[in-house]
């Protein structure tokens, strides 16, 4: 079954479900219905669903690769009421992103200012949580992703120090990389849409160990192996879930390092 069409016979059992009063029910399966046979496909595109729902194996399976209890949820994503149920029997933490500021009309004047997104995070007690560590940031090319990566970070207790100073995402990525390197930074990232040239670029610098974060045993790896302290990440082909995951554990996991040979192989070759 297509799955807008799953999304939209979902919202409308939710809804159905709301105005009886009963939003406990035990998730049932989907009833099969006829695809639309519309010969427009613009019509088609019309009734495109902006809303996803998680269902309670979507929500085992991310709660497998997070941090803490913390869910990360896209501005258009919505917990099925199975899934909200076992979120508040475990007692998590959902973050949930604010809908993209709409873009003005062609001709419009821009507004002066630019808002952040903001997001909604529901913890057991009810505080905010407040930055607790800062790390360096670089990006290049952002898009409505990795916006919602940052903000959403900011309000689970990263803080970022951006370094964009320049034009040129290689002049910052240098200038983070010599913080981190002269331990003003204890970490840095860089989130670009290829990771291959900047690997080759900061790899090059002294003092700098960076892991592209392609999974989150990948960047456990670096940080066990050879104490990355860099981690660059790749916002063409990485999800918002996965970018998320990937900066909370190599910012709040700092294992010591454990291969003590790769290290001395790689001073070697530095000094030689």
């Amino acid at each position: 079954m297509d799955t807008e069409l799953v999304n939209k016979i979902t919202e409308q059992v939710i809804e159905a479900l709301g105005r009886q009063g009963d939003t406990t029910q035990p998730e049932t399966p989907l009833p099969k219905t006829q695809e639309p046979t519309d010969s427009n496909p613009s019509a088609l595109e019309t009734r495109s669903v902006s809303k996803v729902f998680i269902t309670v194996d979507d929500l085992r399976q991310r709660l497998s690769g997070t941090n803490g209890g913390v869910i990360e949820l896209s501005h258009n994503e919505f917990l099925t009421p199975a899934a909200a149920d076992l979120v508040e029997a475990k007692n998590l933490i959902i973050s949930k992103a604010s809908a993209p500021e709409p873009q003005p009309a062609e001709g419009a004047m821009p507004s002066q200012e630019t808002p952040g997104h903001a997001y909604t995070l529901r913890s057991a007690s009810g505080e905010s949580m407040a930055p607790a560590i800062t790390i360096g940031l670089v990006i290049d090319r952002p898009g409505e992703k990795v916006r919602s990566v940052t903000d959403s970070l900011s309000n689970n207790g990263i803080g970022f120090s951006r370094f964009d100073q320049s034009s040129c995402w290689m002049e910052n990525l240098r200038s983070m990389c010599r913080d981190v390197a002269s331990g003003g930074l204890a970490t840095g990232v860089a989130v670009l849409p290829y990771a291959a040239d900047a690997m080759v670029l900061v790899n090059k610098i002294d003092g700098i160990r960076a892991v592209q974060g392609t999974r989150v045993g990948s960047v456990q790896a670096g940080i066990r192996h050879f104490g990355a302290n860099v981690l660059i990440l790749e916002h063409a082909f990485s999800t918002f879930h996965e970018m998320c995951t990937m900066i909370r554990v190599f910012t709040n996991n700092r294992a010591g390092v454990s291969s003590g040979d790769l290290l001395e192989a790689i001073g070697r070759e530095e000094r030689s």
